[in-house]
């Protein structure tokens, strides 16, 4: 479903804690500097809803779990981030 050029950026988020809340301060972030962008994934809307979007995207914050990166090798994500409690608790 998504072009092989020309596709927006998938910006990924997975972790432990404060993924909706980074997807969330992306997508504003983005929005606020003039990118039409998306919040899609666990939150927001659904990722295929946003790549099929007859107007498209400039950017796709996406926020995913954990497992379901395990062994993926797809998306290609632009960037990615893993957030986590830091320091852990005990």
């Amino acid at each position: 479903m998504r072009p092989a050029t020309g596709a927006a950026p998938w910006l990924l988020v997975t972790g432990t804690n404060g993924k909706t809340t980074t997807v969330r301060m992306l997508e504003s972030m983005l929005r606020a500097g003039g990118r039409r962008a998306v919040a899609a994934g666990n939150v927001g809307v659904p990722v295929l809803d946003a790549v099929i979007d007859p107007d498209g995207y400039d950017v796709i914050a996406v926020e995913v779990s954990s497992p379901a990166c395990t062994g993926s090798t797809t998306p290609r994500p632009a960037a990615g981030c893993r957030s986590a409690r830091w320091p852990a608790s005990a």
